[in-house]
């Protein structure tokens, strides 16, 4: 908890240092990404290939929970997720989630995400311990002028001690996120 805590307080302090976000909405984003899942473990049966496919839509709920929001929208928004996250081992992770864009400087983007989901253990030779699994991420990329954004990210999938057992994975990656009019859906 302590460690939220501290990257909240981080995301806000960025958040009021940071410039204005581009004028115009912030589109629906379909993101697919890719990276090293376990990329911390030295044995190479429990490294695998991760690979993901969100959808982020480009509301902010801030405004919707307050107008008070309204004067830190340019700054800082809270964007729902539901997405899909696998590995080449056959584990499985449906989620849904909120990540938390913090623009700074023209194209700088900063994305701290939060997921709940199931969890599926496939042939990883080590399970996390629960069905239900957690998922917090940090990104940082850059955003386009179309707004495309290529961000890295890393995350950490664990079972916040619901389990017996709680091994937790680290995933390092890559992500594109393509808004929807690029694709030619507004």
């Amino acid at each position: 908890m302590p460690r939220s805590l501290a990257l909240l307080a981080l995301a806000l302090l960025s958040a009021l240092l940071s410039s204005p976000a581009q004028a115009g909405a912030t589109p629906d984003y379909l993101s697919f990404g890719g990276g090293g899942y376990n990329f911390d473990k030295f044995e190479n049966s429990r490294q695998s290939v991760d690979y993901r496919i969100e959808y982020r839509w480009g509301v902010s709920l801030l405004p919707k929970i307050s107008r008070r929001f309204n004067s830190v929208e340019p700054f800082l928004q809270v964007h729902p997720s539901l997405g899909f996250e696998g590995n080449t081992k056959g584990a499985i992770f449906p989620h849904g989630g909120f990540d938390l864009d913090v623009p700074f400087l023209r194209h700088g983007i900063f994305t701290w995400g939060e997921a709940v989901g199931a969890f599926g253990q496939g042939n990883d030779t080590r399970s996390l311990g629960s069905v239900l699994e957690f998922r917090s991420q940090l990104e940082l990329g850059w955003r386009f002028n179309n707004n495309l954004r290529v961000t890295g990210f890393i995350s950490h999938i664990s079972n916040a001690g619901l389990g017996t057992e709680d091994p937790g994975a680290e995933i390092a990656g890559v992500y594109v996120h393509v808004p929807l009019s690029i694709l030619g859906k507004k």
